[in-house]
């Protein structure tokens, strides 16, 4: 009797990164423009796409990781020359950068018997975990046919591209007020020529990684999710109140934390710190009305201050904004690596780091993750890999075997599918944004059952509880709308 490997590979988890189109800034434009060998409008076809390699690698963690790397080839015909810095005859064919497609990362977990063939053969499948997907953004180097504004640099295998979008009114006023201003089109990009960004005022959230132990008890980690509140007036002075969520997306629990306000670009806070700790007294928490080498003074009690850095700019959600490196006083963790970015605040110590107490009894360590606005994630901490990060996504209560209970397809678009609902009990799926706000929830019944994906636009993390509220399952989708 022979053995027969039915390769199918059954998906038992698949956290998915978010696919996002990279925001390519004009100060990167400018730098390809004024570094490029030939600019060009052109109608552009693709002829081809070059194999370059194959990737195969097993980790020590068993997981095997494969990927192939190509490049796009183009036939051109150019309609005009926007810049050339050679007398060589201008190309036909150009050529994209390499990038990666068909990227994988997966694992054996199990040989399953299927049973026997019409010929009496064992048939065999594979269950696999399939750790995560590489979402490569190349879009800005890459073309589909049409007609074209594109930088390219020579080498000597041919030109390839820096740079290219659909040629339009905007690419082309673009472009001309570069080549006009040379390189002191960057003059316009310094600190000092920047808008000030206030404070939010709604619609914000903070998020604050926490690992905290007392005595010798085991570390415990924890996710503060610090979000704007409404109004308040306190002594005829008005605030903001800033609110903070913690336990699980299912079950959360939410207190009041303090109150903050933003006065001539001083931003001031009264209320709990990270560690619950209560600050009474008012204590101006950032100020951004400051120039290289001053310090701020956070409160009156002669220690609690920051001396302001070097002043340069960060590119947040395609528009850049003042960023300050700074010294603080009460900066436990990241020595050198403190910055403050205005309108977000600390991005290294979170929100309330800075004037945290840490008491010499226990063990803390806390780290800002991300900053999020009208459910936008904003700014992401390159150190985590969501605004939730995979790592906390952990469940209370007992736990059904993931094998048992599927979420599938992963990317959706319209239904998904959860699978394998056991009869004995009652079970329920709640579908929230990754801010954490409730977006559907529906009751399932046993065996399988299609969920309609709301018409929403980003990452959700869809939970399955039992009748008690225990979550038995947390997954991330990423909804097919988000991927471009």
């Amino acid at each position: 009797m022979k053995t027969h490997l039915n390769l199918l590979f059954l998906i038992l988890f698949l956290p998915v990164t978010a696919f996002s189109v990279r925001i390519i800034s004009q100060f990167e434009i400018a730098r390809w423009y004024l570094d490029a060998d030939l600019v060009i409008e052109c109608s552009v076809q693709k002829t081809d796409t070059i194999f370059v390699s194959h990737f195969d690698s097993l980790k020590a963690d068993g997981f095997r990781i494969q990927y192939d790397r190509v490049i796009e080839k183009y036939h051109i015909e150019i309609d005009s020359v926007l810049k050339s810095s050679t007398d060589a005859e201008l190309p036909d064919t150009v050529f994209s950068q390499e990038f990666i497609i068909n990227y994988s990362e997966f694992k054996i977990i199990e040989r399953i018997f299927e049973g026997l063939d019409e010929n009496g053969d064992s048939v065999f499948s594979f269950l696999s975990e399939i750790r995560g997907q590489q979402c490569n953004d190349d879009s800005y180097f890459r073309m589909e046919d049409g007609k074209y504004a594109v930088i390219l640099s020579k080498t000597d295998s041919g030109y390839f591209i820096d740079y290219s979008t659909k040629s339009d009114d905007w690419i082309l006023e673009l472009l001309a007020a570069i080549e006009e201003k040379g390189e002191s089109y960057f003059n316009i990009f310094s600190a000092e020529n920047l808008p000030y960004f206030p404070f939010p005022t709604e619609n914000a959230q903070w998020n604050v990684y926490l690992e905290y132990s007392i005595s010798e008890a085991p570390v415990d980690t924890v996710l503060l999710r610090y979000f704007l509140g409404g109004d308040t007036t306190v002594n005829q002075i008005n605030y903001k109140k800033l609110c903070l969520e913690k336990g699980s997306l299912a079950k959360p629990a939410r207190e009041l934390a303090g109150l903050i306000r933003e006065q001539d670009k001083k931003i001031y806070y009264k209320g709990s710190d990270f560690l619950g700790f209560p600050h009474e007294d008012e204590w101006l928490l950032y100020d951004f009305d400051v120039q290289e080498g001053d310090t701020v003074w956070h409160s009156n009690s002669g220690y609690d201050y920051t001396v302001i850095g070097t002043i340069d700019s960060v590119e947040i959600d395609g528009q850049l904004r003042r960023r300050y490196k700074v010294d603080t006083w009460r900066n436990y963790y990241f020595e050198d690596e403190e910055y403050w970015i205005e309108g977000i605040g600390s991005i290294k110590n979170g929100l309330l780091g800075h004037i945290t107490d840490i008491p010499t009894c226990c063990y803390h360590f806390w780290e800002f993750v991300c900053y999020r606005e009208n459910e936008k994630e904003k700014y992401l901490n390159p150190s985590y890999d969501d605004c939730i990060p995979s790592f906390l996504l952990s469940s209370s209560g007992y736990k059904i075997p993931l094998h048992e209970i599927t979420i599938h397809p992963n990317p959706v678009f319209g239904n998904f599918i959860v699978g394998n609902i056991p009869t004995a009990g009652d079970f329920g799926v709640s579908i929230y944004s990754s801010a954490g706000q409730l977006i559907k929830a529906q009751k399932l019944q046993p065996g399988s059952n299609a969920v309609q994906f709301p018409a929403f636009n980003g990452v959700a993390v869809v939970i399955i509880t039992d009748s008690n509220g225990n979550i038995v399952k947390e997954e991330k989708l990423v909804s097919k709308r988000n991927i471009h």
